[in-house]
């Protein structure tokens, strides 16, 4: 009989509800427990996913479950806590992004994890999407410079109107932009050596941010900023003789030189279910069958947060 593997959950919001729809598909999964400040919201979620074990704490949670997993989806000013609380445990983490809102405390909660043998898995969930993937399959063949440009629209002012805490807002290209900002990470090669940033940043007006990114590899990047005003999320991938573009990001097209571009097939679960969440559990679940589960990491989260500070000098 194949051995159950257990999930239990921190978070009860509209996020954790997409984790959950996409562990619980997994076949020798058991949804086992479920906490959250929200008691209410916690107990709605039992009941929809069958959850047993409805906890007031971190503690319980563990003594109740002894999961295998524990995902974590609690607000960012308190996920470094929540975090460093939940490593004292003998589960498989994965946290939402950002880890943290400063590059110290993600590098911080690194050192704790370290210290106790662990590695915390991130839900950089695009680096999952089906479209993803395969771009990243095919330039692995191919040899020569790559640019990715990269577009980015935020809206801190409409955060603040909708009452987002005003930390996070002042600190919302950890908090949002991350998402974009990832892609640099998984399209370029190397470290980034060379951060070149033009324009002025206003949180509460119309800006527009541009940065020159050279990597150790070769790689250049070009990443776009519009802040308060409209403008796509968008990834293009040039190399000599192909570009990719991710447009929206779920969806993207493949063209050749000198031909016209094609649509890139999109799998299955990137239609039933949240984009890259499917995909993100299953290696969450291989990682506890067997360890070969390739998730984003803590210091993959790092490596991306120093990329914003270095854009941004924030």
């Amino acid at each position: 009989m194949t051995k159950r593997i257990k999930v239990s959950i921190i978070g009860a919001g509209y996020t954790a509800n997409e984790h959950l729809k996409a562990f619980k598909d997994i076949e020798d999964v058991e949804l086992c427990g479920i906490f959250s400040r929200t008691r209410e919201k916690a107990e709605k979620l039992s009941e929809i996913y069958e959850i047993k074990n409805v906890c007031n704490s971190i503690e319980e949670l563990w003594e109740k479950t002894e999961a295998n997993i524990l995902i974590v989806t609690v607000n960012e000013p308190s996920m470094p806590s929540v975090i460093e609380e939940s490593v004292n445990y003998n589960w498989e983490l994965l946290v939402e992004k950002p880890p943290a809102l400063y590059v110290e405390q993600a590098e911080r909660l690194k050192e704790i994890a370290e210290k106790k043998n662990k590695t915390i898995k991130v839900a950089l969930n695009r680096a999952s999407y089906s479209v993803t993937k395969f771009v990243i399959n095919e330039i692995e063949k191919k040899d020569g410079r790559r640019v990715v440009i990269a577009q980015d629209q935020e809206d801190p002012e409409r955060a603040t109107s909708l009452g987002r805490d005003k930390e996070v807002v002042d600190r919302w290209m950890y908090a949002n932009s991350i998402h974009i900002i990832d892609y640099f990470r998984i399209f370029a090669r190397g470290e980034f050596v060379k951060v070149t940033t033009y324009g002025e940043l206003f949180l509460q007006k119309p800006s527009f941010i541009e940065a020159h990114i050279e990597f150790s590899s070769g790689d250049l990047g070009v990443y776009q900023a519009f802040w308060n005003e409209p403008a796509p999320w968008a990834i293009t991938v040039h190399l000599s003789d192909i570009r990719y573009e991710l447009r929206p990001l779920e969806e993207g097209k493949k063209q050749i030189r000198w031909q016209k571009p094609e649509p890139i097939p999109v799998n299955e679960w990137d239609k039933k279910f949240k984009p890259g969440f499917r995909v993100q559990a299953e290696e969450m679940a291989k990682i506890v069958r067997d360890g070969n589960g390739n998730v984003p990491t803590l210091d993959d989260a790092v490596k991306t947060m120093k990329l914003i500070r270095e854009i941004y000098k924030k």
